[in-house]
């Protein structure tokens, strides 16, 4: 079947049945999956499903919504030919044990999309990957982003943001060579990143034009070196000595 061979797989579907602007969440998170796969080949990888929920008890009827399928963090590993790192609870990996393009891409990404919800030190929302001459992040679980802009989405705390929708950047400071690189990277990637979301299927019209909208910002922001050096340059966070 086409399972052979996974033996762990998240499952992502809406929380709430016969809400249909809830299925349009998953949707919208599930491109930004697969935008992140345009971007870096570190990224995990996903697959559409229709999902038939069944009561075994049938005191409720069966339901089929839409969802989709992530691989697995060792399957990721093992396609990537790296490890797992599996970060004790509570303790932080320092900055400078990850490789810095890694790091960047991941960082540019989630202002990208608009997200503050997770830490590449602290391994929340990212798979840390041991590469033996240094840890990568993939980022993953992005339904509090601004691309997706659910409804229970609320704010981090720890920043002075107005809505979810307002971008925060929250990177390390890197070379500024190599910053280049992957900003050249987003900006090469613009024409399939806008393909993608214009041919999404399943996405109401109006999700399809608000993304693309919150979309067009950032690349506005990238869309000459001063820009950029004011947002991911000045603005970026300092290594610690």
């Amino acid at each position: 079947t086409v399972f052979e061979g996974q033996d762990d797989l998240k499952l992502v579907s809406s929380c709430r049945p016969g809400r249909s602007a809830y299925d349009e969440l998953v949707l919208t998170e599930f491109f930004i999956y697969r935008t992140y796969a345009l971007l870096s080949a570190q990224s995990l990888s996903v697959r559409m499903v229709e999902v038939t929920f069944r009561d075994t008890s049938e005191a409720h009827e069966s339901e089929t919504r839409p969802g989709f399928l992530i691989e697995d963090d060792d399957a990721l590993a093992e396609r990537l030919g790296t490890e797992v790192f599996d970060l004790e609870e509570g303790k932080n990996l320092p900055a400078a044990a990850f490789d810095a393009r890694s790091l960047l891409e991941t960082a540019v990404f989630q202002y990208m999309i608009g997200n503050t919800d997770w830490s590449d030190v602290a391994g929340h929302n990212v798979e840390i990957l041991d590469r033996g001459n240094g840890a990568s992040v993939v980022p993953y679980d992005f339904d509090l982003s601004g691309v997706v802009d659910a409804p229970y989405a609320t704010t981090n705390p720890d920043f002075d943001l107005s809505s979810v929708q307002e971008r925060y950047y929250r990177g390390w400071c890197a070379n500024p060579f190599v910053t280049g690189l992957v900003l050249d990277a987003f900006r090469n990637a613009q024409p399939a990143i806008v393909a993608l979301w214009e041919g999404a299927p399943g996405l109401e019209e109006g999700t399809r034009r608000r993304v693309l909208r919150y979309l067009g910002e950032f690349y506005g922001d990238i869309e000459t070196n001063a820009r950029a050096q004011t947002r991911f340059l000045r603005d970026c966070r300092p290594l610690p000595a």
